[in-house]
């Protein structure tokens, strides 16, 4: 797969009339931000890229839920279902996005939608790490991935369709 840069991505982006209605004058902004953070992938050796409504992709690193250590470095957390599909290759249904300043204090068995991951069969975490203080990057990120997924624990709900 062949992945563009964050700036790159971001520029694409720009042309989809959702991301330049609702995002236009922060779009550079948000750009340079990415550029400027370590989003860099370590420990882990699975992989998952999960898609925003802007049409960028994000790589994720894959952990359990249960005999992981999650560090005290923020970004972005999805609580996924995860199965083999027909083509047996993995597959990773969203049921919770989130983001965090700490993973370390955010991922544990306290979580308040964790009993409802569990019961959903939800036993893996896929995290985004960027490793800047920027509340306003994790929401906006956050946010084009609940809107592309809407999954089920999130409480924001897809829009209806009239006709």
């Amino acid at each position: 797969m062949n992945y563009l840069s964050w700036k790159e991505r971001l520029r694409k982006a720009n042309t989809n009339p959702l991301i330049l209605s609702e995002h236009k004058d922060n779009m550079e902004r948000i750009s340079d931000e990415l550029l400027k953070a370590n989003t860099e992938i370590v420990n882990s050796t699975e992989f998952a890229v999960f898609q925003g409504i802007s049409g960028n992709e994000y790589k994720f690193e894959v952990h359990s839920l249960i005999g992981s250590i999650f560090y005290n470095v923020g970004g972005i957390y999805i609580f996924v279902n995860k199965w083999r599909n027909n083509q047996n290759t993995i597959s990773y249904k969203p049921l919770y996005i989130g983001q965090t300043h700490s993973f370390l204090e955010r991922i544990d068995c306290y979580h308040e939608k964790i009993k409802q991951v569990i019961e959903l069969d939800g036993r893996d975490v896929c995290l985004l790490r960027i490793n800047i203080n920027n509340e306003y990057l994790r929401e906006h990120i956050e946010e084009d991935i609940i809107r592309y997924y809407y999954p089920p624990l999130n409480k924001k709900q897809r829009p209806q369709l009239n006709g």
